[in-house]
C-alpha cells in the first residue's frame, strides 16, 4: 500500500520477506549479499526486530526496515554506541542505549549492569553536567544543539552523540 501511495518506492516481496526495495534510486537486493533488517515500534526508543511481513503491527506501531550485512542496525535512533571513540583511550569497551533522541529535559539511559556515573560534554569537548549512578538524566537546563553523553560503568565507557530539542 505505502509503494502505491509514493511513486518513489518500489518493494519486492517474496514469501512475505522483503527481497529488494528501491526508493528515489537507492536500492538495496538480497542478492548482493546483503539482507533487509525488519523492525516494528511504537516510537524511536523500542525497536524489535522481527523475523518476516507476517508479523502484525498494533495500533500506533511504526515497521521500519534497514540495510546491511553487519548485525541488523535499528533504523533511524538510537544507536548503541559500539566504536572506540576519541577521549575514551583502551577502556573496556561497554554498549548503551540512549533515549529519546532527539531529547527535550529527560534522557533514559539502558545499559547491562550498574552505571557508575555519566556526564554531559558539549562539542568542544567541555563537561557540562555529571550525574552519579543514574539512569535518567535531566537535560532541561541545556540549550538546543548536539552534545555527548559519555557513560562509565563497572566494565568499561563509552560515549554516543545525543541531540537536544
Amino acid at each position: 500500500m505505502i509503494s502505491q501511495a509514493d511513486l518513489g518506492l518500489d518493494v519486492s516481496i517474496t514469501n512475505n520477506i522483503i527481497t529488494s526495495i528501491t526508493y528515489n534510486g537507492l536500492s538495496g537486493n538480497v542478492s548482493d549479499g546483503n539482507s533487509w533488517n525488519l523492525f516494528k515500534g511504537t516510537n524511536m526508543s523500542d525497536w524489535v526486530k522481527i523475523q518476516n511481513l507476517n508479523s502484525n503491527l498494533a495500533n500506533n506501531q511504526w515497521l521500519g526496515a534497514s540495510f546491511g550485512t553487519v548485525n541488523a542496525r535499528r533504523p533511524y535512533i538510537p544507536t548503541v554506541a559500539e566504536q572506540n571513540t576519541a577521549g575514551i583511550g583502551n577502556h573496556n569497551k561497554i554498549t548503551f542505549v540512549a533515549y529519546p533522541n532527539p531529547v527535550k529535559d529527560v534522557l533514559t539511559i539502558k545499559t547491562e549492569g550498574t552505571i557508575k556515573n555519566s556526564e554531559v560534554i558539549n562539542i568542544s569537548g567541555q563537561k557540562l553536567k555529571s550525574f552519579t549512578d543514574a539512569f535518567t538524566l535531566n537535560l532541561s537546563d541545556l540549550t538546543s544543539g548536539i552534545y555527548f553523553v559519555k557513560v562509565y560503568s563497572e566494565t568499561g565507557v563509552a560515549i554516543q552523540k545525543i541531540i537536544k530539542e
